[in-house]
């Protein structure tokens, strides 16, 4: 029930972050910036604007489950591409299984 709560959250929240990204246009998202966040056995990432937070991922985006990243420096680099993405247009900032593959081989 937890991981469906949290899994429930986490569509609402980006749901909300995606209709104020179409109304607001991707101008207004000027000083975007990460934190990574120790949750249970690993790490997960938070996305803010401006100190808002637009996205809350305690878990690895694009895979089925809720697992969390095992390194902080895998979280730091999904919320880098999700932040590039974002800047590109990009929003909700969907990561491909080809995405986290690569990155789990530049880390290694």
């Amino acid at each position: 029930m937890k991981s469906f709560l949290k899994v429930l959250f986490f569509i609402c929240l980006s749901h909300m972050a995606s209709a104020h990204f179409n109304q607001a246009g991707n101008s207004s998202y000027t000083d975007l910036n990460y934190k990574v966040f120790q949750v249970d056995k690993g790490w997960g990432y938070d996305i803010m604007n401006k100190d808002i937070l637009l996205i809350h991922q305690p878990f690895i985006p694009g895979i089925s489950g809720v697992h969390p990243f095992e390194t902080r420096a895998e979280g730091e680099k999904v919320a880098s591409l999700a932040i590039m993405k974002i800047k590109s247009g990009i929003f909700p900032p969907t990561i491909t299984q080809s995405e986290l593959d690569s990155i789990k081989k530049i880390i290694k």
